[in-house]
């Protein structure tokens, strides 16, 4: 088993490999873990991955780094299309 430090090394470097998302859809999450797990990682330590993920990204967000007028363009070009397909479906 991996030790914790071992898990957040791993997290940072996965991070910043990480593919943009283009869906919010779960079940893409399920198929990461499954990848993980294939690598042969515990479901355990798929998880404690992920918290470490989670926790870097969190540590990311209070630091500042993603506060730039490029990312706050995208998401709200996002809303935008999210809004539009809302009504468009409505």
């Amino acid at each position: 088993m991996r030790t914790s430090s071992d898990r957040s090394k791993l997290a940072e470097s996965m991070l910043h490999t990480m593919p943009e998302r283009e869906t919010d859809d779960p079940s893409e999450d399920d198929a990461a873990g499954k990848n993980l797990e294939a690598d042969g990682l515990s479901e355990e330590e798929v998880q404690a991955l992920r918290q470490e993920k989670l926790k870097t990204i969190r540590a990311a967000i209070d630091a500042g780094v993603y506060d730039s007028d490029d990312l706050l363009e995208k998401a709200m070009n996002r809303m935008r299309e999210a809004i539009k397909d809302e009504n468009d479906t409505a």
